[in-house]
């Protein structure tokens, strides 16, 4: 292994979201393309037909996010994991400010579990919240000296 490509992350509104990442984290689009057809059926062990809408996302400082948008196999009805619960459910990014993030995602009307807190070695200030689709996102700050 030599890095962490991206993380995916399946969402029901496409431009909401793109616009939520945007507007809130100062991401890039890298990439949105189509993708279907037998290769993606066949990755995905999907059915005939399965299309997905795929958006590539930067951050500023790097790293990435990919959005996707099924228009098969979505179930509406799956409920949320909880924090604790086994299996990918949030995605951690790096913030110059929690306390103005906290804030900017309050405003929008995300789901904040907590205020901003100092983990146990000080060494950074850390909240969750949720995305508008309600992804679980960790927000850090990095404390410097």
């Amino acid at each position: 292994m030599t890095a962490l490509r991206h993380s995916g992350v399946y969402v029901d509104d496409m431009e909401r979201m793109i616009g939520f990442y945007i507007g809130t984290f100062n991401m890039e689009i890298a990439s949105r393309a189509t993708e279907k057809g037998e290769y993606i059926e066949t990755v995905l062990d999907g059915p005939e037909g399965t299309e997905l809408d795929v958006c590539k996302m930067t951050f500023p400082g790097g790293g990435m996010v990919e959005l996707i948008h099924a228009n098969i196999g979505e179930d509406k009805n799956l409920s949320r994991n909880n924090l604790y619960d086994k299996g990918m459910h949030h995605i951690a990014i790096t913030v110059d400010s929690a306390d103005e993030t906290y804030d900017r995602l309050s405003e929008a009307g995300c789901a904040c579990l907590s205020e901003p807190t100092l983990n146990s070695d000080s060494s950074a200030k850390v909240f969750f919240a949720r995305d508008p689709e309600g992804n679980f996102l960790e927000l850090v700050e990095l404390m410097r000296d």
